[in-house]
């Protein structure tokens, strides 16, 4: 078992010397211990689960932008430039991924969809995605809002 040094005020241990027969100070000692240490390790734990938590409402929150620019793109587009037959395409994409990278077929199926083309080239995809987002990658939030955007229109055809 280890040994401390522990220093204490000269008037404080008077009074313990009162106590000595009853109370195991050494005891008494290693539980305030342990209830200091349990106490810092939840404090630490306690900020790092506040971080996290900050950490998962900033991606919400971004998650969030991204889905309604994507819906308000997606109903622009579904009203200003779709055809029926294109907008019936993206209104009955499944939006189960399901692949090991979900952003590459989430944006390989929407430009499938609107392209009628049932195995695009990359080049084809990217100017697809590029003409209607601005970029050549947009997030899985942003094509999900696009696809929510055109369903939207396609329910009112």
């Amino acid at each position: 078992m280890g040994r401390i040094n522990l220093y204490i005020a000269d008037t404080l241990e008077e009074r313990m010397a009162g106590f000595k027969d009853r109370l195991n100070w050494s005891r008494i000692a290693q539980v305030a211990f342990e209830q200091a240490i349990k106490l810092e390790e939840l404090k630490g734990t306690n900020m790092e689960a506040g971080k996290l938590e900050r950490l998962r409402q900033s991606k919400m929150t971004s998650e969030e932008r991204h889905e309604a620019s994507g819906f308000a793109i997606g109903k622009t587009w579904a009203l200003d430039s779709a055809e029926y037959d294109e907008l019936e395409r993206v209104a009955s994409i499944d939006t189960d991924w399901g692949s090991d990278d979900p952003r590459a077929s989430a944006q390989y199926e929407l430009a499938k969809a609107i392209l009628d083309d049932d195995r695009p080239s990359p080049r084809d995809c990217a100017e697809c995605l590029e003409s209607i987002f601005n970029t050549e990658n947009p997030s899985i939030a942003q094509i999900e809002g696009f696809i929510g955007g055109a369903t939207e229109v396609y329910a009112e055809v």
